[in-house]
């Protein structure tokens, strides 16, 4: 994958990106902080991951040379974001946060080997093909 791969994949992922954030406005506020199917995450802590530890920061990580994040938190962060409102805010900046490391992030960070906080060292343009899954 090359700068202008990444541009176009980065603009498809953006339309369902869109798609996503729909999709989160539709769910009741009072569903957000519960466990509609036990021993998985809630609504909230879904976006703080997706949002969070999988767009921004598999972005971020490229760009920086190291992905760090810590999924450990993901359920703090979901329960310090109390409303619909915040959980949907969070998503957007993630994602703002998410295409500005895209701005950022060239052909030699997308052939560099980046180590991830998953134990293994991947080629940069490993970790974008990973958010269309």
């Amino acid at each position: 994958m090359d700068k202008q791969t990444l541009d176009q994949n980065w603009d498809q992922l953006r339309q369902k990106y869109g798609v996503y954030l729909r999709m989160l406005e539709t769910i009741p506020e009072d569903k957000y902080h519960t466990h509609p199917v036990p021993g998985v995450r809630t609504p909230a802590e879904m976006v703080v991951h997706v949002s969070g530890t999988v767009i921004r920061d598999i972005a971020q990580g490229v760009a920086k040379g190291e992905i760090t994040s810590d999924e450990s938190e993901d359920g703090k962060t979901a329960k310090d974001l109390k409303t619909k409102a915040a959980l949907l805010a969070f998503a957007r900046t993630c994602w703002t946060d998410a295409s500005a490391a895209v701005a950022k992030t060239g052909d030699a960070q997308l052939t560099a080997m980046v180590p991830t906080h998953w134990h293994l060292t991947i080629p940069g343009w490993v970790g974008y093909t990973t958010l269309s899954d």
